[in-house]
């Protein structure tokens, strides 16, 4: 039986991840920010409360009397409820991000003479909080590298110090509390200031951009439901599908970088795929592999403005030259990856700083680019200055696809010749053939990229099928290995074939767990813990079932997966079976992406 961590820290299932295309924060269900990183996804660390519950720093509003009732969505929105008993109301959110950085936002509603508790920790023994309305300040300074501050704290209503933050008393029936992070010259915004100086006035513009939040939501969701597949998965799928296809569309767009266009795989670092392990890593960048996959679940939702912003993102990134797996929202590499000692992690892991991933070569991150371009151009949607590259990009996949590399699960080691990258290298080069043969291309050796197409299959099937037709890990490695479930995705592997059936019915029997399939085993990566399963490969073997005929498999394994996540129905990188489960960073791109094209794999076809 596995230890998850302490209840002290509410599971990851259990926290709303407030994001707003520029940076993101974890409410727990009592309304307790645990991380946030600012101005910007990527940026570093100013509350980590979830990493340490000690030291990592939080902020929430707490009526001192009253029990708590409930936490929810408002509507369909980034905006989160917090409802305690006595009437009292806290709506937090992500405001002023359209004026420059982005804030916590509290708005606080109940009976006048209600008293409230600020609970406020800094960012470890040295953290400090400049607190604006008595101007009070707590003590002292911010870690040199990790949870940093100083932050301000601007309150509508008197706040009286305490040894765990601060007090506070409606004194007309809504209160506002904002926290930004400092200026170069600590001096506070003029949010900030118009909240301590002109209440009534912060009130007014709090609630008006919090409907305006409300409407965005609704509009943008109306608009994919009047064109698109989305449309038929409302009106036919299941309640339960239904709730996890909006959430997840709202999650993905929600973590599309504002400034870039690309998408953050996710905004959380150092959530350990296997409890208390070292198995924890730094996600808070932008992989081509997820920014495609992404890309892919917002085109097949009709999300064209998001799916064309994301496609000139890439197009800016593939441009520059040098094209790592991963980088940086704004293109720059990442910090070499470190450990932080000075915090104890998420149930006793480790927390990491930047991710060594970006100096690996990952060959089938062109597949997935390349089918990206393909979906947005068979629409006619694809920005001529990505359709541009593809040539280069297929030329790129006649010579990589020979290359061993470290493979989708990045693992640490020798490069070897994963049969993943391979099935991408052809799924690139078929995609670039059709784009070719529809006239969407104006130039590119068409002869030349068929006839390494038909050698990579040639490849694959002579040193990466098993007797039974199955496909393996790797040319030299006969294990099962749940990625090559993208076969069925790819169009590789399909009804048609004799064979088809035999690499999920092996990837499910060999690397199942209940209703979810591990990457693969024994790990080879030189760590001792193991690695809980992954759920967008899970979601893969959704798809496959459906796409063999299994329908009923694929709805009960996809309602299993879909129950995993909490009341804020956002889903992690990997887990176990079991309700509360979640581990690694969360919310997960990949994962959101892949129960987007579940569900309409099963639902979203009339």
């Amino acid at each position: 039986m596995v230890n998850l961590p302490s209840p002290v820290i509410p599971a990851l299932a259990e926290h709303f991840c407030v994001a707003d295309g520029q940076t993101a924060a974890l409410i727990t269900p009592k309304g307790l920010c645990d991380f946030w990183c600012a101005p910007n996804f990527d940026s570093p660390l100013r509350l980590a409360g979830i990493l340490d519950g000690d030291c990592g720093g939080h902020v929430g509003v707490v009526p001192q009397a009253g029990g708590w009732l409930a936490s929810r969505w408002l509507a369909d929105s980034s905006l989160v409820v917090v409802e305690w008993s006595g009437s009292v109301r806290v709506t937090l959110g992500l405001l002023g991000g359209g004026r420059g950085r982005s804030s916590l936002a509290f708005l606080i509603e109940g009976p006048p003479g209600t008293e409230l508790a600020l609970q406020l920790a800094g960012a470890g023994p040295d953290a400090r909080w400049a607190v604006f309305r008595q101007h009070a300040e707590l003590p002292a300074s911010p870690w040199p590298d990790g949870p940093g501050g100083p932050l301000h704290l601007a309150c509508s209503e008197p706040l009286e110090s305490t040894p765990g933050g601060a007090r506070m008393r409606l004194g007309r029936d809504a209160a506002l509390v904002w926290v930004e992070l400092c200026d170069a010259d600590s001096s506070p915004s003029e949010s900030a200031r118009r909240i301590v100086t002109d209440p009534t006035v912060a009130l007014a513009s709090a609630r008006q951009e919090m409907e305006l939040e409300l409407t965005d939501g609704k509009t943008w969701l109306a608009s994919l439901a009047d064109r698109s597949a989305v449309a038929v998965a409302l009106h036919q799928g299941p309640p339960w599908a239904q709730r996890a296809l909006i959430r997840s569309l709202l999650t993905l767009r929600s973590l599309q970088d504002r400034a870039s266009g690309l998408v953050v795989a996710s905004p959380l670092l150092s959530i350990p795929q296997w409890p208390a392990s070292e198995r924890a890593w730094d996600y808070r960048y932008a992989w081509l592999r997820d920014c495609a996959d992404a890309g892919l679940a917002l085109v097949r939702a009709g999300a064209w403005p998001e799916a064309e912003r994301l496609a000139l993102g890439l197009a800016r990134r593939l441009a520059s030259g040098d094209n790592p797996p991963v980088a940086r929202l704004d293109g720059g590499p990442l910090p070499p990856e470190h450990v932080l000692g000075h915090l104890s992690g998420y149930g006793g892991g480790m927390v990491r700083i930047g991710n060594a991933a970006a100096g690996q070569v990952q060959v089938d991150t062109l597949g997935e680019v390349m089918r990206f371009i393909e979906a947005l151009a068979l629409s006619d949607r694809c920005p001529a200055p990505l359709l541009g590259l593809v040539p280069e990009l297929a030329d790129r996949a006649r010579s990589a696809w020979r290359q061993a590399d470290h493979g989708i699960w990045e693992v640490r080691g020798q490069p070897r010749h994963y049969l993943h990258s391979k099935l991408m290298a052809w799924a690139a080069l078929e995609a670039a053939l059709r784009l070719h043969s529809q006239g969407r291309l104006d130039h590119g050796d068409a002869a030349a990229w068929g006839l390494q197409r038909d050698e990579i299959a040639d490849a694959i099937r002579s040193y990466g099928t098993d007797a039974d037709g199955a496909l393996k890990m790797a040319f030299d490695d006969p294990s099962a290995d749940s990625s090559t479930l993208a076969a069925y995705l790819i169009g590789y592997l399909g009804p048609g074939s004799r064979a088809a059936p035999a690499t999920l019915d092996r990837v499910t029997a060999e690397l199942g767990d209940e209703f979810l399939v591990a990457r693969y085993h024994p790990e080879r990566d030189g760590f001792a813990s193991p690695c809980a399963p992954f759920i967008f490969p899970s979601l893969w073997a959704v798809i496959a079932e459906a796409r063999l005929g299994r329908r009923r498999d694929a709805e009960l394994r996809l309602r299993s997966i879909v129950e995993l996540a909490g009341p804020p129905g956002q889903l992690s990188e990997v887990a176990l079976p079991g309700p509360g489960s979640l581990l690694g960073n969360y919310p997960q791109v990949q994962s959101h992406a892949a129960l987007v094209e579940a569900v309409l794999e099963l639902f979203g076809d009339s």
